[in-house]
Parts: structure tokens; C-alpha cells; sequence
């Protein structure tokens, strides 16, 4: 349990260091044309702190409960890339606003979240 806590501790402190890497005032953002449905930056980022925070549970409660072998190694590697690509996309996105590497980004987490969700409903199912 120590071990998972600590874990625990240090994705949600570097998930949280990441966010220095958003402009506090990106002026260019609120001048971009987004559909009316777009969330505000405070409703994003309290999203983004309970996200890595599952996140964060999430590999903690695997560490604990398998024993590391194929299946483990490869669920790591997936939430290790979801998590960069998360970590990434601030800076990409807001820091040097490079719009393309942005949507690739947001591609590349949706990609490696359908492939967790498919391997654990492959698990749970067996």
C-alpha cells in the first residue's frame, strides 16, 4: 500500500506541475472561433485535476492488485503514453500554439483511452 501511495503521489504532483505549462492568460484562445458548447478554462481544469486524479488511482489500484507480467506491462506502457500525450498537450496547445500537434495530440489520447477501456472490458469479460 506504501508503495501504491507513493505512486499515487507522484502522478498527481507531476500532473499538477504540468499545468505551469498553460499561459495563465492565452489572449489568442479566447479569440479563436470555438462552438458554443466549449467548456470554460475553470470547468477545464477542475475536470483535468479529477481526470488525473482516476488516473492517477487507476495505475495505483493495478500496481496493487497484479502481479506485473505481459498484460500489466502493456496496460503501464498505454497509461504511461495517455498520460504524456495529457501532459503534452498544454504546451503544445497553449504554450507554443501549434494547433496540428495539438489535434494529433488529442488523437493519440483518445486512441490509447479506447484501447484501456477495450483491454479492461476484455478482462472483466473473461
Amino acid at each position: 500500500m506504501k508503495k501504491s501511495s507513493i505512486l499515487l503521489f507522484i502522478i498527481y504532483v507531476s500532473s499538477f506541475l504540468s499545468s505551469f505549462l498553460t499561459n495563465r492568460r492565452p489572449f489568442w484562445y479566447h479569440q479563436l472561433k470555438k462552438p458554443i458548447f466549449t467548456p470554460t478554462g475553470y470547468t477545464i481544469g477542475f475536470v483535468r485535476s479529477i481526470l488525473y486524479c482516476f488516473i492517477a488511482l487507476a495505475v495505483s489500484i493495478i500496481n496493487d492488485r497484479h502481479r506485473y507480467n505481459s498484460q500489466t506491462k502493456r496496460f503501464f506502457s498505454l497509461c504511461i503514453t495517455n498520460f504524456l500525450c495529457n501532459q503534452a498537450f498544454s504546451l503544445l496547445f497553449f504554450r507554443l500554439k501549434l494547433l496540428l500537434f495539438g489535434i494529433i495530440n488529442t488523437m493519440l489520447i483518445a486512441l490509447t483511452a479506447v484501447d484501456l477501456v477495450k483491454k479492461e472490458l476484455g478482462r472483466c469479460q473473461k
